[in-house]
């Protein structure tokens, strides 16, 4: 029978693993620092190789392509992952990653287990006593697979790996359901036109920076100045509509925004210049990761981008996308907010689902967390807007009440 690692691939990241092991070739010193253990690599090439780093390692013996090529003959493999376009700095970043895709698949392994006993209807008092054995046996027992005990162990021991959340929503809520933004996360918000996804977008990239986060913006169909202006409208409370014709309050904005300049939170937050090619835009967060310590991008918005890729058709090319936004978030350690248009058939007459996504299928793939808007048709200025949680960690649709004030550009959770 197949069980269901079969069906559905493993948790891995190849890219990240051999960008890892290029660090340790470029900086050998890094290699006392691993928290690593050979089995925490997915592919036997890999291990192998970390293997022999580790042994060359100990041996007081030079960690180059010349050695590793004595001890392990792929030399072609060898040669492709010392040419890798791989950052030292991010060498943490990586090991994050390759460790909790490690804890995954130990998961998968032993529940496996038991389905695998579940599914061949064993009698249930014997897969309650399977179960048992499983978590009692211990640490260094025969059994070379990866028992619970041992999971858990690993879990603990690397806590710090994989519990390194980088900030809240600051909406109550909506923070309690998604435990907030997380390194290595795609997060998607999806709308018809004209429901206020870019102005949610914007509030949630300002009460990021509140908490002390950098954060990209890319607006890719307005000006610089127009995102300006509706941060404006937010933070000092004036009607967006009205700003430009209120004259007669420009010196008070003046000194207002003078004295805020030289805060931290204005040198935290940047919009970047409207530039629509995938790869300056994929270039630009990778630099900005890297060497500005910027954890959180924001897209606006998918539909715009424009892949110069030929011979694919439009759902490839948005999955080649999104697989590539979803790779730079976790080999940069960083979360990048997607927001997305919905297709316009159903518009208004029905809520947004996954299906309401354009190219949903690679979107919802690709992402750790959707959020869909949803409002009435004929809005007042302060309209009442749906966010659907179609993706969580759980997998079950959650539903938040917001207040959308459109002329202050504001966003708030309402309470039940």
């Amino acid at each position: 029978m197949n069980s269901i690692a079969n069906i559905k691939k493993l948790p891995h990241n190849y890219d990240i693993e051999r960008s890892f092991i290029s660090c340790l070739l470029m900086t050998p010193d890094l290699i006392s620092e691993s928290k690593l253990k050979q089995k925490d690599f997915y592919t036997a090439e890999h291990r192998k190789i970390y293997h022999s780093i580790q042994t060359l390692y100990k041996k007081w013996l030079s960690v180059d392509i010349t050695m590793l090529a004595s001890e392990w003959c792929e030399t072609d493999v060898l040669f492709d992952i010392a040419s890798e376009v791989a950052s030292p700095s991010s060498f943490r970043s990586y090991e994050s990653v390759i460790k909790q895709k490690s804890i995954y698949r130990s998961v998968i392994g032993i529940t496996n287990k038991l389905h695998s006993l579940a599914y061949d209807e064993w009698e249930i008092s014997e897969i309650f006593t399977q179960a048992k054995n499983i978590i009692d046996t211990p640490t260094g027992s025969e059994d070379k697979g990866d028992e619970l005990l041992d999971v858990i162990t690993d879990f603990v021991d690397n806590i710090w790996i994989v519990s390194s959340k980088i900030c809240e929503y600051w909406y109550p809520k909506l923070d309690g359901l998604t435990n907030g933004i997380w390194p290595g996360q795609l997060i998607v918000i999806g709308a018809w036109p004209w429901t206020g996804k870019t102005m949610f977008a914007m509030n949630i990239a300002d009460q990021i920076i509140r908490q002390q986060v950098n954060v990209g913006f890319f607006p890719l169909e307005m000006t610089k100045t127009e995102v300006a202006k509706r941060f404006i409208a937010k933070r000092w409370w004036i009607p967006s509509n009205l700003l430009d014709s209120m004259k007669d309050q420009k010196d008070k904005i003046i000194k207002d925004i003078s004295e805020w300049m030289w805060t931290w939170e204005l040198w935290s937050f940047k919009i970047f210049k409207k530039d629509n090619r995938f790869d300056a835009i994929h270039q630009r967060i990778r630099r900005e990761a890297i060497q500005n310590d910027t954890k959180v991008f924001v897209v606006d918005h998918l539909g715009l981008i424009i892949e110069q890729t030929k011979g694919i058709n439009k759902n490839d090319i948005i999955g080649y996308m999104t697989a590539e936004f979803k790779k730079t978030a976790e080999e940069l350690w960083v979360a990048i907010i997607l927001l997305s248009q919905l297709n316009r058939s159903g518009q208004w007459n029905n809520e947004p689902t996954l299906n309401s996504l354009r190219d949903s299928w690679n979107i919802e793939q690709d992402a750790n967390v959707v959020m869909l808007l949803h409002k009435d048709p004929f809005p007042t200025a302060e309209a009442e807007v749906k966010l659907t949680l179609a993706k969580v960690r759980d997998w079950q649709v959650w539903e938040v009440k917001m207040k959308f004030d459109y002329p202050f550009m504001r966003v708030t959770e309402q309470n039940d």
